[in-house]
C-alpha cells in the first residue's frame, strides 16, 4: 500500500489574498455562496522605505547636539518608540524611571493634539 500524504492544514490567518479569492470564487460556482468580496478589495500598496530608523551613531549625534529640553522628547521616541503625539500628552507622573516602565493610556493616544 502506497503511503498516504495528508493534505497540509491551513488556518485562516496564513491565507494569501490569491488564496481567499480561488476559494470564494469555488463557492460560488458551487452555490455557496452569491457573490465573491475579495474582487471587491484594492490591492494594498506596497510600501517600500516607508520606515526609517537611526543607527546608534546618528542616535547618538542627535542626542549631543539636542538642547537639554528637547533630550527626553526625542529619547522617549527613539528608545520607547512613542509617537509625537503621545510625547506631548505625556506627564512625569506616568514615567516610572525606577521601574522603566512609561504609562500612555489609550486616552492619550488615540485623541487628537490641540493647538495652543
Amino acid at each position: 500500500m502506497a503511503n498516504r500524504v495528508e493534505p497540509r492544514k491551513r488556518s485562516l490567518e496564513t491565507l494569501s489574498d490569491d488564496d481567499l479569492n480561488t476559494l470564494f470564487s469555488f463557492c460560488v460556482t458551487r452555490g455557496n455562496c452569491d457573490q465573491n468580496p475579495v474582487e471587491k478589495t484594492s490591492v494594498a500598496k506596497e510600501l517600500s522605505n516607508l520606515w526609517k530608523f537611526l543607527t546608534v551613531d546618528q542616535t547618538v549625534r542627535l542626542l549631543n547636539t539636542s538642547t537639554p529640553d528637547a533630550i527626553p522628547y526625542l529619547a522617549i521616541g527613539t528608545f520607547a518608540g512613542l509617537r509625537s503625539t503621545e510625547i506631548l500628552r505625556l506627564d512625569w507622573a506616568e514615567i516610572d524611571l525606577q521601574t522603566g516602565l512609561i504609562e500612555v493610556t489609550a486616552k492619550k493616544s488615540k485623541l487628537p493634539v490641540e493647538d495652543s
